[in-house]
């Protein structure tokens, strides 16, 4: 048995059909087409996006705004308010270890050879430790004079017990 089925009818089925997938189909274009992203997320031309002020507040910028550039090598950018959002008291949070590094120890900088102490956290007990191995802490000190300094630092700031 053969059902047939007018030219009209297969044109309004057909069209149906196409809408109906049209979405789904440029998403997957979408995906197929895009570059490989290599790095940290970046806004697109003539998007918005989200950063974390100095304040700690998030506010949106379009990314034709003449600050991008700067915004964006500072790793202060974010596709939506919620991840800005959860970004704030984060990168609050690192830049009084940084702060506390450079008071303790007016040389304090990324891990070298003769720098090798900082203070590590577990469960907010804030430990001076010495480190080879690892690179994973924001900001090192010379001595560990200078790292029990920005424990106690860290401390008062309420970033341990």
């Amino acid at each position: 048995m053969t059902t047939e089925i007018s030219k009209e009818d297969a044109r309004k089925a057909l069209n149906e059909l196409e809408s109906s997938h049209a979405v789904q189909v440029a998403k997957l274009r979408a995906v197929i087409d895009a570059p490989e992203q290599k790095g940290l997320w970046k806004p697109k031309d003539g998007g918005i996006f989200y950063r974390v002020l100095l304040t700690g507040e998030v506010d949106d910028i379009h990314s034709n705004n003449s600050r991008m550039d700067l915004v964006i090598s500072h790793g202060n950018v974010f596709a939506n308010q919620e991840s800005a959002l959860k970004a704030s008291p984060m990168m609050a949070r690192c830049n009084k270890w940084i702060a506390a590094g450079l008071q303790a120890d007016p040389d304090a900088g990324e891990w070298a050879v003769g720098r090798r102490w900082s203070v590590w956290s577990e469960y907010e007990r804030l430990e001076v430790i010495v480190t080879v191995h690892t690179v994973a802490y924001p900001v090192y000190v010379h001595t560990q004079a200078q790292a029990e300094e920005m424990r106690r630092i860290l401390i008062a700031e309420g970033l341990g017990k």
